[in-house]
């Protein structure tokens, strides 16, 4: 009995579509590893969407999405007097500072949002260090060049 030569064809493309699934789920993994080894700050596995909140200043409130309309890192300085936006002041003018008071809970007492709405770098030290500081101007480096 001879096979059919369509069928023939049609079991030679079943057999090599599961074979460039395979090799896709491959290669997209070994992307996806090296990706996390390329983003600044290392191979995190968890990325953390900001909360939604707002800042409040003398100038009124504002919320987070508000301020990140203008898709530049965004600082949220939620500490007393505003340390962190103070020890920073040579780069301010490269991204938009909020300092004020919390509207809505936040577990953070500075946190640098990047564009995309993701947290980039968090401290909940109710006064920062050099030490934290100095963490936050190398996410700046690493992540925006600043």
């Amino acid at each position: 009995m001879q096979a059919d030569p369509e069928l023939v064809a049609l079991g030679l493309l079943v057999n090599r579509r599961d074979e460039l699934g395979r090799t896709r789920t491959e290669l997209l993994n070994r992307i996806h590893r090296l990706l996390l080894e390329l983003v600044p700050g290392g191979a995190k596995r968890e990325r953390h969407w900001v909360p939604d909140f707002a800042v409040a200043d003398t100038g009124g409130t504002h919320r987070i999405a508000e301020l990140a309309r203008d898709g530049r890192p965004l600082l949220a300085d939620l500490t007393d007097g505003g340390t962190v936006a103070a020890a920073i002041t040579d780069i301010a003018d490269q991204l938009t500072v909020a300092a004020g008071q919390p509207v809505g809970e936040v577990p953070a007492t500075a946190v640098l949002i990047r564009p995309d709405g993701y947290v980039a770098w968090a401290t909940s030290q109710p006064r920062p260090d050099r030490d934290t500081v100095g963490r936050l101007r190398g996410v700046l480096a690493a992540w925006f060049g600043i």
